[in-house]
């Protein structure tokens, strides 16, 4: 987020970009509710994140699929409505 917040956002989009296929990864394994929340939360964090690194790259095709993404994979609002603000 450091290189984000400081405008590498290429940079940063490489670690965003990491870090969503990590959550995506383990969001779909049968694990303890509370880690299941947190990986799904992960997901929609890095996700978010790297929209806005397109968003300042001026990458805004990649960013308005992101946006569909998190909308799409938010289920259960009820669970997720922090998440569900950034998109």
């Amino acid at each position: 987020m450091v290189k984000s917040y400081l405008g590498y956002y290429e940079a940063a989009a490489v670690h965003f970009r990491n870090t969503t296929k990590y959550f995506e990864e383990h969001m779909k394994e049968k694990l303890h509710p509370n880690i299941r929340l947190n990986n799904e939360s992960g997901y929609f964090n890095s996700i978010y994140r790297l929209s806005n690194c397109y968003e300042n790259l001026r990458l805004y095709n990649k960013e308005d699929s992101l946006i569909s993404i998190g909308l799409q994979k938010l289920k259960n609002i009820n669970e997720h409505l922090l998440e569900y603000g950034y998109f």
